[in-house]
């Protein structure tokens, strides 16, 4: 049971054989039954059957004191101290490789015998029934009734600080690249909304910009009516100014001097719009007269006159046609 127990405290946290070995010390301890290796290989063959039970160990610990331990110094004491200390150092490998613990075995429930041992130690077997008996008799290691070699004090012989500073160094990485996914995605998610924040507000523009010309025209072909309509009745006469070319004028010029130029071909009785168009080209040229006289106070005493606008080549042909 204590050993089974240090199997859990060892480094197996976290994978399948921990939870498989959880589990069946709580078996064990609700049901009242002294926890063996075989127990454990009968608990996982009924309820985990199919689960890998055993991880793989790349490395051990050994203490660079080791040959001061004092079962150490009776071993080289010993004729053969050196087989023994070899097969003791093979037991620790192989005891890695299976990686159940200190537990030394072919397959599961199944040990090695001398012979399978000489074989994988390439040691004549009586050099491994001098070992084992030898490191059993000192307690190093444990056999227990189904041959099965336990090393005694396993956890001595691995890397626990080692393993978990892995562990950890592991940790950081995965978290490190899950930061750096998040972040990316975090970038590329500012990135589209900027692209789709970018592209709302040029549609707005273009909104704004569209209403603006839209009414802007509408406010000129109100004004062009009005200013038609007013010097039709001044004059009493209809169709003197052509509408779409007053239209054109408003958008070049100013209102108050398209209205100015009007009065001024009355005052001259040549009413044309080729007339009227000139006298707006000559005001541009050489500078527009003073306001005196515009506002009579008439219907057009309350225009707020726009800024004169720059006509395109093709408007400018087109108001060049019509005069």
């Amino acid at each position: 049971m204590n050993y089974l127990i240090k199997m859990m405290r060892g480094n197996h946290r976290g994978g399948m054989d921990f939870k498989i070995l959880q589990a069946y010390i709580k078996f064990c301890e609700v049901k009242k039954l002294d926890a063996s290796w075989a127990g454990l290989i009968e608990f996982k063959n009924k309820f985990f059957d199919g689960v890998k039970l055993t991880m793989d160990l790349k490395w051990i610990k050994l203490s660079t004191s080791i040959f001061h331990d004092e079962k150490m110094k009776l071993i080289e004491a010993m004729p053969e101290n050196d087989t023994i200390i070899c097969i003791w150092i093979k037991l620790l490998i192989q005891a890695a490789r299976t990686n159940a613990g200190g537990l030394i075995f072919l397959s599961e429930g199944k040990p090695y015998t001398e012979e399978m041992l000489a074989t994988i130690f390439n040691r004549p077997i009586n050099s491994i029934r001098l070992g084992v008996g030898t490191l059993r008799n000192l307690g190093m290691i444990d056999i227990d009734k189904n041959n099965i070699i336990r090393i005694v004090n396993w956890e001595k012989y691995q890397n626990v600080q080692g393993m978990e500073r892995v562990r950890e160094q592991t940790r950081k990485r995965v978290a490190k690249c899950r930061t750096k996914k998040k972040n990316e995605e975090s970038i590329n998610d500012v990135m589209e909304s900027n692209v789709t924040v970018t592209k709302e507000r040029e549609e707005e523009d273009n909104r704004y910009i569209n209403i603006s010309i839209k009414k802007e025209n509408e406010d000129i072909d109100k004004k062009s009516i009005e200013l038609v309509s007013y010097y039709e009745k001044l004059l009493g006469r209809v169709g003197v100014l052509n509408i779409s070319s007053i239209r054109l004028a408003l958008k070049m010029y100013d209102i108050k001097y398209v209205k100015m130029a009007i009065d001024k071909a009355i005052e001259v009785d040549k009413i044309t719009m080729g007339y009227i168009n000139g006298i707006l080209k000559n005001w541009a040229r050489e500078g527009y007269p003073k306001e005196k006289g515009v506002s009579d106070g008439g219907e057009f005493s309350g225009f707020k006159p726009n800024e004169p606008e720059v006509l395109s080549e093709d408007e400018r042909g087109r108001a060049e046609d019509l005069i």
